[in-house]
């Protein structure tokens, strides 16, 4: 059996929907144990998500990435630029199709440098960080972990958001 490493490329126009999507697939336990439904554009959203209670997706919104997590009293929508919802047909797409009609949150905060490419990668992390956390059962040693970045230099960011990503897929073997 092939063995996937733990290392990629990015690119100056940094990864596709397949190579997060690959990416996020990478863990076992992603797949078989967690609310992940995988990566969309954020036009192509399936409908089945306004009536999960629960889940969490990556959505390429043009040339950027953002990630939506969603629990059974409220959605979180995190762009690492920090900036709410403001793709039109997602709003609708929520607010039309989710049938629990949970508030949506956003994270303020920007985390990504606006010349980093690394928005796919941020997401990724949120998503693998956000379903450890909902599986304490499996990830028990997990659910001290704190995502810090840095607030002034957001190039370093980068390098935190690569590690971390590491440190979830290396330990997730003793988890599967």
């Amino acid at each position: 059996m092939e063995e996937k490493s733990l290392e990629w490329h990015i690119n100056p126009s940094g990864l596709s929907n397949i190579v997060v999507e690959d990416m996020t697939k990478f863990p076992k336990w992603i797949q078989e144990k967690s609310h992940y439904v995988g990566v969309y554009k954020f036009f192509e959203l399936p409908l089945k998500i306004g009536k999960m209670s629960e889940f969490s997706l990556i959505v390429n919104v043009g040339m950027h990435f953002v990630s939506i997590y969603g629990t059974k009293q409220f959605i979180l929508y995190i762009d690492p630029y920090g900036l709410p919802m403001m793709q039109k047909q997602m709003r609708e797409y929520f607010s039309v199709r989710d049938i629990f009609s949970r508030p949506i949150y956003f994270n303020p905060k920007q985390i990504q440098d606006i010349l980093s490419t690394h928005c796919a990668m941020f997401c990724t992390l949120f998503v693998l960080h956000l379903e450890a956390k909902r599986l304490p059962n499996l990830f028990p040693s997990y659910q001290n972990e704190r995502l810090i970045f840095s607030g002034k230099d957001l190039k370093k960011n980068d390098t935190i958001c690569e590690k971390m990503i590491k440190k979830i897929i290396s330990n997730t073997s003793e988890f599967v």
